[in-house]
């Protein structure tokens, strides 16, 4: 977090103080007057929490931190969705999962957050958002396939799996793109792994149950 900008993922150089902090929660860094100018829409309700709240965020593990406030930038897009466009409903049609103890206890960690979250946006409802970002969110990563952020691309995530993809996920920033690796006919579904495909058969099929909860048929 220290290294990467907030929204346009750039990684600075490890010398201390590269990236610009937001003035008003010290949390947020970015590479830029414009990259912190541009993610003000998404970052203004959740700077308030982190201002008042941030020493209790920093008690906690960096990943369930992106989760809750990716949980709440997601939360609020969809709130003030006034005529939801088509990622709106990718969003509403995100795959379902079983929700686990700690996705209910994020979600009642997120409702005591001041801000972090719409009113109409309850435990229950939270819970339901950390469930589903486990089996459709995006690691984003830089050109050496570091993961530095992490994201919600709705449309993508409607994308299903093989462990003989004819696409591959590529990041430019936050932009996803989805690229295809070989040619593919008119019609023809775009597939890409959930997994890193350089694993032994038994592991990816052990990871694609474990956290996708479906069998893998690849021999």
């Amino acid at each position: 977090r220290e290294r990467v900008c907030g929204r346009c993922f750039a990684q600075a150089p490890a010398a201390p103080g590269c990236l610009l902090r937001c003035s008003k929660c010290r949390w947020a860094r970015y590479c830029s007057r414009e990259c912190q100018a541009g993610d003000w829409q998404r970052h203004k309700r959740e700077c308030r929490t982190l201002a008042s709240k941030g020493g209790e965020l920093l008690r906690l593990d960096d990943a369930p931190v992106a989760d809750l406030l990716l949980l709440g930038r997601c939360a609020w897009r969809r709130h003030d969705a006034s005529s939801p466009d088509d990622e709106d409903a990718a969003f509403d049609a995100l795959e379902t999962s079983r929700p686990t103890e700690s996705d209910r206890a994020l979600a009642r960690f997120a409702t005591m957050l001041p801000g972090l979250l719409p009113p109409s946006c309850d435990a229950g409802d939270a819970t339901r958002l950390l469930s589903q970002f486990r089996v459709n969110n995006f690691g984003v990563t830089n050109e050496l396939l570091s993961v530095v952020g992490a994201g919600c691309y709705p449309p993508a995530a409607l994308l299903n799996h093989s462990c003989a993809p004819n696409a591959v996920l590529y990041y430019e920033g936050s932009r996803l793109e989805v690229r295809t690796c070989r040619d593919v006919d008119a019609g023809e579904e775009l597939c890409h792994s959930y997994v890193e495909l350089c694993q032994p058969t038994a592991r990816r099929a052990a990871q694609l149950r474990e956290r996708y909860g479906f069998e893998c048929a690849c021999v």
